[in-house]
């Protein structure tokens, strides 16, 4: 490595991160490194060049996901979301790609394609507020609903299901179907279980909106699922504990000195 270049690699640590990082001599630096990191300085040069390609590829995919949110495009339908991963292969499984890939790397990719076509229809449902800046298919969508929320479930019929949203892992929504009592799955019911977990990813959602459909029960509804079920799974915040328990001792010591 020429002195010149090392001189011009010092000085870019310290205009990107001036108030973290002075690199005073860069001799010195690498000679204190890890020798094993300097002798593979190339891969680590072909590893920015790919973090390059990257953040590129971010701006271009955000400007398509962008536009097909402008055309109102949603995927929320099976056939539309077929179609447009049909489309995606086109370029992602090329057959000249495929013809040197095994039977398990094909399947490995058919799964890793319907993967990206899943974020991307989670992409185009987020609410304007909730569209990241930097927008990858690659990675999951940050779920842009909160445990309490109402919301409608698709079921494979197209078919809109309103629900209360009760808890969620990385991977599952915890759902209660309102107008439905509860059930484990013991009894007949259209649900297997209610409450019911439901795949985040593979699932589509939306925030609850009229004409989704409900259980017939008049008893369950959303408002019984908030004081009956949901209290139940979330705790208190702390907001509710210290304002809800100091007004309520206050008004019985008001009462008691009555």
């Amino acid at each position: 490595m020429s002195a010149g270049k090392a001189v011009d690699l010092s000085q870019q640590v310290v205009a990107s991160h001036p108030a973290s990082v002075q690199v005073v001599d860069w001799d010195t630096l690498v000679a204190d490194a890890d020798s094993k990191v300097v002798t593979n300085e190339r891969v680590f040069v072909e590893i920015g060049q790919h973090c390059r390609i990257i953040e590129k590829s971010h701006q271009d995919i955000g400007a398509l996901v962008r536009h097909l949110r402008s055309c109102g495009i949603r995927l929320n339908d099976w056939s539309s979301f077929e179609t447009a991963k049909m489309y995606m292969s086109q370029q992602y499984m090329s057959q000249s790609l495929l013809e040197h890939k095994s039977v398990e790397e094909r399947i490995i990719q058919e799964k890793s394609l319907h993967k990206y076509c899943c974020h991307l229809r989670s992409l185009l449902s987020l609410p304007d507020s909730k569209l990241p800046d930097k927008i990858s298919i690659s990675a999951p969508v940050p779920s842009c609903f909160s445990p309490g929320d109402q919301i409608d479930v698709m079921d494979s019929t197209k078919n809109w299901w309103h629900a209360v949203l009760l808890s969620e892992t990385k991977n599952m929504y915890n759902v209660y179907w309102v107008g439905f009592e509860p059930t484990d799955g013991s009894r007949r019911s259209l649900f297997k279980r209610n409450p019911e977990e439901v795949n985040k990813h593979s699932g589509v959602f939306r925030v609850h909106e009229d004409g989704a459909v409900s259980g017939n029960s008049a008893v369950h509804t959303a408002d019984w699922v908030l004081d009956n079920v949901f209290s139940k799974v979330q705790p208190r915040t702390f907001r509710e504990v210290v304002h809800i328990d100091d007004a309520t001792s206050i008004v019985l010591e008001e009462a008691t000195a009555a």
